[in-house]
């Protein structure tokens, strides 16, 4: 169990960690990106201006977070200043 609490029937879809920081992880739930900086003891809700919906793959590349979410699109935010980033829409 998280030591945070999700809304009810929320569930994690996916999980990473971060490329330089290996204590902290993301987790793409029903409800949007949590991350934690050490190593699960707590998480938080991330990205400033990401879409709270559910988010089915999350990813790390070079400086950025990717999440894609469901019928929302492709979402990049930047992991030292997250303000997010529409890439495109699911068709």
């Amino acid at each position: 169990m998280l030591p945070f609490n999700l809304a009810p029937n929320s569930k994690i879809n996916t999980i990473t960690q971060h490329h330089k920081n290996f204590e902290t992880y993301f987790i793409g739930t029903s409800r949007g990106v949590y991350r934690t900086t050490n190593s699960g003891l707590q998480w938080s809700l991330f990205g400033e201006d990401l879409p709270n919906v559910e988010i089915m793959q999350i990813f790390v590349e070079s400086k950025f977070l990717y999440a894609v979410s469901f019928g929302r699109g492709l979402w990049r935010t930047d992991l030292e200043n997250p303000k997010r980033v529409f890439l495109g829409v699911n068709r």
